[in-house]
């Protein structure tokens, strides 16, 4: 099979989108499809630096796409165009309704097309300023894109709901999770003295958040929260770790939590191996961090998916996350891991606690994710989007 697949954001950087388009373009080639990435030429010429032997084929769109897509977007869908005329691709992968889709919906006529969105152009929330469709004009652009998709991907029940608010029909909608590397997480790693690099004591309970700061992460709760534990007699420290995570200081400082909270910044997220052959998503430091971890907690009001929850259950740690869209579609209540009410320090309070004094429940979620996330195994993904493109070009 011959895939094309657009994206208009790609490595070096380091988001849920370029990071699962990298893995599906890498496992769609194992699998034995030839699979070309088309990206603007600023991505282009980036990933290019890189020079990775990875074997991985890319093109560049045209030239100046982000300038030419407010008032000449005819011009990128004409190169797409010359593109499938030259190529002959069978199908068209899109990552992101807005703007990949919103371009390649002219390609509708001549090739199958299915999309993926990314969280951020099909998610909206006024009250915390989340949102593509928040910008005028924008959320026009997307719903046309959506109808003229062949299919369209959902990471969870709760992406397809917003397809469907945005009038796409269910026969249109097929969810597939994103994907995590098990294989990364099998090494052993030297737990301690990651610990003792944090300054973790033997006796202190680690938790772990993971991710950039927005206020839809929720990260405002967690100095109330780690208050609330201390107050009950929990010795924890609390390490969060993702740009921007330090905004909450201040919070910090204010309830006199200064060393409870650890704050890292950065982290390498990703490594090339030793023949520099491909990236590695996560990086073993970042590995070795959620297995130095004794609770994982993600207090986030809004998802698309929740890839580090994925992660955390991978890297054999127990998850206290929130009832909040996105999570609650990844965490099963008192079986992979505990649901808090979103916005709640207390709730998030009571179900960490209930993690660290009971060791039977610990041991149930610990057990029952462990199965969970075999499903998904980045190969088990890969597959279920080639039996995807093969339903739609058999059909």
């Amino acid at each position: 099979m011959k895939i094309a697949v657009l994206a208009f954001s790609f490595l070096p950087h380091l988001g849920g989108a370029q990071i699962f388009t990298y893995n599906l373009i890498r496992h769609l080639q194992k699998r034995g499809h030839a699979v070309h990435l088309l990206v603007p030429f600023y991505w282009y010429r980036r990933y290019k630096a890189l020079a990775l032997q990875d074997g991985l084929t890319i093109h560049p769109i045209c030239c100046r796409e982000m300038s030419l897509l407010d008032r000449f977007p005819g011009i990128i869908s004409f190169s797409l165009t010359c593109r499938q005329l030259i190529a002959r691709y069978d199908i068209w992968q899109v990552i992101g309704s807005y703007p990949a889709g919103y371009v390649a919906g002219s390609l509708a006529d001549r090739v199958p097309l299915v999309l993926r969105s990314y969280g951020q152009d099909i998610q909206k929330d006024e009250s915390i300023g989340y949102g593509d469709r928040l910008q005028s004009g924008v959320e026009q652009k997307i719903k046309h894109a959506l109808s003229r998709m062949t299919r369209l991907v959902a990471l969870t029940p709760t992406v397809t709901r917003d397809y469907a608010a945005l009038g796409v029909p269910n026969n249109k909608i097929i969810e597939i999770p994103n994907g995590v590397d098990l294989e990364r997480f099998r090494s052993e790693v030297d737990r301690e003295r990651v610990r003792r690099q944090y300054g973790i004591a033997d006796d202190e309970v680690l938790l772990l958040s993971i991710g950039r700061y927005h206020k839809k992460k929720g990260y405002e709760l967690i100095p109330e929260t780690a208050q609330r534990l201390i107050e009950r007699g929990c010795k924890v420290r609390w390490l969060l770790v993702g740009n921007g995570v330090e905004r909450i200081a201040h919070l910090a400082c204010e309830k006199n939590l200064k060393k409870m909270l650890i704050f890292q910044q950065k982290v390498v997220s990703w490594q090339t191996d030793s023949s520099n052959e491909h990236f590695g998503f996560p990086s073993r430091e970042l590995i070795e961090i959620y297995k130095a971890a004794d609770v994982f907690v993600m207090p986030s009001l809004l998802e698309t998916f929740g890839m580090v929850l994925i992660e955390a259950m991978a890297a054999g740690v127990p998850v206290v996350t929130t009832d909040a869209p996105g999570c609650r579609d990844v965490v099963e209540h008192n079986q992979t891991g505990l649901l808090s009410e979103p916005a709640s320090p207390v709730s998030l309070a009571d179900n960490i606690e209930k993690v660290i004094t009971d060791t039977g429940l610990r041991q149930k979620l610990l057990s029952r994710s462990q199965t969970k996330v075999a499903e998904f195994d980045w190969p088990n993904i890969a597959a279920a989007y080639e039996k995807l493109y093969c339903e739609i070009l058999d059909a």
